[in-house]
């Protein structure tokens, strides 16, 4: 929930001062990170209080926690950012036209995939951290850089009509395959610690 408020929040004090609508893109993505991270530092939560040495006790394997996480993580910023899309357009004049919004869910899923693939090994480094909220962002916001270009460069392409098998696109597709196979191959050492 604090993803949507603060993502409605920004979109309604975006869209009464820019007047140029061309930094929409970057605008949408950049909501959808600092949203993500608000989110993701709220994620383990709950685990705090011993449910995160229960999972560690169930028999089965380290990674199929992880992919599990990672796949509910993707599925609530994938119906977020479907949300926060419908919020842009309303807003901020974003096109819509099938076209454009079945390239843009392309978009959103590989861009919220490997956000969730990079935040949650982060999420669980940085777990018994006392200033856990203050290295998470520190940790995601460098490493999810190329990610970011490249959802905003794909997204400026697809409102302006243009193909969306760009190299954008193929490096947005590697670092989502990368992040989620590096890290479910780490993800046994980071529990250990």
């Amino acid at each position: 929930m604090p993803f949507l408020l603060f993502s409605f929040l920004l979109i309604i004090f975006i869209s009464f001062s820019l007047q140029n609508k061309e930094f929409s893109p970057f605008i949408f993505w950049l909501s959808f990170l600092f949203s993500g991270i608000t989110s993701l530092s709220r994620y383990l939560l709950r685990e705090t209080g011993g449910g995160f040495k229960g999972i560690l006790i169930l028999p089965i394997e380290r990674e199929s926690i992880y992919t599990g996480k990672v796949f509910s993580l993707t599925f609530f910023l994938f119906i977020s950012g479907i949300l926060l899309y419908f919020l842009f357009t309303i807003f901020l004049n974003f096109p819509f036209s099938l076209k454009i919004f079945l390239n843009f869910l392309t978009i959103l899923f590989l861009t919220s995939f490997s956000f969730s693939s990079l935040g949650i090994i982060l999420s669980f480094l940085s777990f018994h951290t006392k200033a856990k909220e203050f290295f998470l962002p520190l940790l995601i916001i460098p490493l999810f850089i190329p990610p970011f270009i490249s959802a905003t460069s794909l997204t400026q392409k697809i409102i302006l009509n243009e193909k969306l098998l760009s190299p954008h696109f193929f490096i947005l597709l590697f670092f989502s395959i990368f992040y989620f196979f590096l890290n479910e191959l780490l993800f046994e050492e980071v529990l250990i610690e």
